[in-house]
């Protein structure tokens, strides 16, 4: 269930609602990112399907909140509750 296939942003934020946190780039081993569970053909689409929409969505309407901090030269962008 965690690493299923996220196609929608329902799934989306049914996935957020049951693990509370939702990077959206594979920054963590072995944890699920937007990035690695949805397909890479729908992102910057600009249309339903796209996942770069949705962070945006998700603070809109109080799924989740976008934020990217630095350190350094890595970065962290990560959705959470």
């Amino acid at each position: 269930m965690i690493n299923d296939p996220i196609t929608t942003y329902e799934e989306a934020v049914q996935r957020i609602q049951t693990i509370g946190i939702l990077p959206l780039a594979p920054l963590f081993p072995e944890y699920p990112s937007l990035s690695s569970l949805t397909p890479q053909e729908n992102w910057h689409k600009d249309n339903a399907l796209d996942p770069w929409l949705w962070r945006t969505r998700f603070a809109e309407e109080g799924i989740a909140a976008y934020g990217r901090t630095r350190r350094r030269q890595s970065g962290l962008e990560q959705l959470s509750l």
